[in-house]
């Protein structure tokens, strides 16, 4: 007969605590179920990696559900941090609004990740998730302060290699102290660009910065002098003067979302990936070519994500039909809706892109920009279907489609993907995932069904022999 085995209880404690720790924190508590070892001695409770979300427990909208919901969790804060005091703490995370109205379990939280000075990664999130933001930029910062301040100990705790902090006020000249930073994150606070470049200077480890809605920047202009920074991140973030400059000599991956601006990237051949959003613009006019001079600068990107706003503007720069230089992109995302006013942009980046290998294609809610003129005219009609033109990247190197929030309704949809399906002579691979919310509205509409839209795609005459083709 057959003898069932519990596999985990027979590893050792040690490294079943290695293995706990290197888990998301809700899923370390729920491993009690797994093994009688772990459930008896109460092993995910030696987890180093504690998360505290308040996301996790405040789930309705109702408000006397929520109150409920919330004294839950700090209820299981209270208990956890009660009957696990000598936790050692390597990675610590806390996600708790409005925490002045809880102060001192607040500080009482912060104490408990800091108490042995272990703690490398530090987390603390005060931002609150209904908060509205001042034109999708900025948040009201005229009117919400940061939430809470860092307590005066953590300052001490000299090893860590992670900071994150959102609504935490700080002490600037403190948090130079943090020598060994590798990762830092700001948000939802007023940040000055002396403190970033400062931090750049002293923290000669440091890696990774990310700002999100932060302000208080007369201009944006970061030079890594200690040429370490390799990941930079502006999320909506309120400048006084229209430039972003930025000097990383080995800066490899750049996310920027918010206004256009001057943009100035010096010295910066390593960027290989690049995500650009500029869809809280206001206008179109005049941008074309701060745009056309910004890709001009991220020659070497090899990824690269774009907006509707961008696929709008770009044939309104420097040159019309392409870049002057070609793009070194492999995998392109578009987010796009589909409109007209979006072609003439897609098709410059396939034409700009010779050697591009994956296109993948977010198809959401986009608007068309006051004052957008079209570089020339042409038909939406038969944009995709009229005097077919088959660019380089068609013929010889683009494998894979893939299309997400596929919905259907929009014939443009249609005839773009025929487009790719009839004149893709290398593709090997399209796959086009429903809308997870369209159910609904096709059951009220028996006529709006995406999947037999997708499963007309099935029946276009195939550029390439070895294009498979999944609906999802």
């Amino acid at each position: 007969m057959a003898v069932s085995h519990d596999m985990l209880s027979l590893l050792s404690d040690p490294l079943l605590v290695i293995i706990i720790s290197l888990l998301p924190f809700n899923e370390a508590v729920r491993t009690s179920v797994f093994s009688k070892s772990w459930c008896n001695n109460k092993l995910f409770k030696l987890t180093t990696n504690i998360e505290f979300n308040e996301l996790f427990f405040v789930k309705s909208s109702n408000p006397s559900i929520k109150d409920l919901q919330r004294k839950a969790f700090l209820d299981f804060i209270t208990f956890w941090i009660d009957n696990n005091k000598e936790t050692i703490i390597e990675k610590f995370s806390l996600k708790l609004s409005m925490p002045k109205n809880v102060s001192e379990l607040t500080e009482k939280c912060i104490a408990f990740a800091t108490h042995r000075g272990g703690v490398k990664q530090l987390e603390l999130d005060f931002s609150d998730p209904n908060w509205v933001e001042y034109n999708n930029v900025a948040p009201y910062h005229k009117f919400d302060e940061p939430m809470f301040e860092l307590p005066e100990h953590v300052y001490e705790v000299r090893g860590i290699q992670t900071l994150k902090l959102y609504s935490c006020r700080f002490v600037e000249k403190d948090l130079l102290k943090f020598h060994a930073l590798k990762e830092v994150s700001f948000g939802w606070i007023e940040v000055s660009i002396f403190l970033i470049n400062t931090l750049l200077s002293n923290c000669k480890l440091l890696e990774s910065l990310s700002l999100k809605r932060c302000w208080n920047f007369s201009e944006f202009y970061v030079r890594d002098k200690n040429q370490k920074l390799k990941k930079l991140v502006v999320d909506k973030c309120s400048f006084q003067y229209e430039l972003f400059r930025v000097v990383a000599p080995n800066l490899k991956f750049l996310k920027y979302s918010g206004m256009m601006n001057y943009f100035d990237i010096q010295m910066c051949p390593q960027v290989v990936e690049a995500d650009l959003d500029f869809s809280t613009e206001f206008g179109f006019g005049g941008n074309g070519y701060r745009l056309y001079n910004l890709m001009e600068d991220l020659y070497s990107l090899k990824v690269l994500t774009v907006c509707s706003y961008f696929l709008q503007v770009i044939p309104t720069g420097g040159e019309l039909l392409r870049m002057e230089r070609n793009f070194n992109v492999r995998h392109l995302t578009i987010k796009t809706e589909m409109n007209k006013n979006e072609y003439k942009g897609i098709v410059f980046m396939l034409r700009s892109c010779p050697m591009l290998e994956r296109l993948t294609i977010e198809l959401g809610c986009a608007r068309i920009w006051p004052n957008h003129v079209q570089p020339f005219a042409f038909s939406p009609k038969n944009f995709w279907t009229e005097n077919v033109r088959i660019y380089e990247c068609l013929k010889s190197s683009l494998e894979v489609v893939e299309v997400k929030g596929f919905k259907g309704f929009d014939k443009n949809e249609i005839r773009m993907l025929a487009y790719f399906i009839h004149c893709g002579k290398v593709l090997k691979k399209m796959t086009i995932n429903i809308e997870k919310n369209i159910t609904l509205v096709c059951n009220k509409n028996s006529d709006l069904n995406p999947h037999r839209f997708a499963e007309f795609l099935l029946r276009v005459p195939r550029a390439s022999s070895d294009l498979e083709i999944t609906i999802c």
